[in-house]
């Protein structure tokens, strides 16, 4: 929104999906017939470990200084419903955190992926349709804290210009914004402006 492209410190676009829209995107992915992309996530791949899916262009120039070697992706993660009620959200922050906890400092790889999985099928358990807040529960527990996103800020995507072509982007685009980062037109320090992913920079 503040450069109408990418941020020229930034390397990656990642993408929101609602629940409902991320699982039928995924089947109809493996569904497909696409010689070129191919899209995983945990139930699509067993090998695969991370809470979030990816979407992958096979035919794109592969670097072998960036993280993957299966060509350029782009990070889909889910947007799920949250429980109403200061005590059931109070609750839900209390097993999310245990959860997330175990799963991250397990060593065991078997029991890591159950709690993993578990975790999936636990961010289901309030409908994204019929839920007033939303949110990734990839996103940290401090950050679920201090910034709720309502499922009518999503609402239906909006084009904005991004360098040539044009991107869908929440209804409330700039009421997101706000939530995630406060005054979200004005630049970061200069120290802070660097890519956050350990990956090759090209010119």
């Amino acid at each position: 929104v503040r450069h109408k492209g990418f941020i020229p410190w930034d390397d990656d676009m990642d993408v929101y999906m609602p629940r409902p829209d991320y699982e039928r995107f995924f089947e109809l992915i493996k569904q497909g017939d696409s010689l070129c992309l191919n899209a995983v996530n945990m139930w699509t791949d067993s090998s695969y470990k991370l809470q979030f899916g990816k979407v992958y262009n096979k035919e794109l120039l592969k670097v072998p200084q960036f993280e993957s070697n299966d060509g350029v992706f782009i990070d889909v993660f889910p947007l799920d419903g949250l429980p109403s009620g200061n005590l059931r959200f109070k609750l839900w922050m209390i097993e999310r955190g245990l959860k997330r906890r175990l799963s991250t400092y397990l060593h065991s790889e078997r029991l890591s992926d159950v709690i993993s999985k578990s975790l999936d099928k636990w961010g289901k358990k309030w409908p994204y349709d019929k839920s007033h807040f939303v949110q990734c529960y990839q996103e940290s527990l401090c950050k679920i804290k201090d910034r709720l996103y309502t499922r009518e800020m999503f609402g239906t995507a909006r084009l904005l210009p991004f360098d040539r072509i044009q991107i869908a982007v929440p209804e409330d685009v700039e009421g997101y914004l706000r939530a995630e980062f406060g005054d979200y037109m004005k630049l970061p320090p200069e120290s802070q402006r660097r890519p956050s992913h350990n990956c090759l920079h090209l010119d």
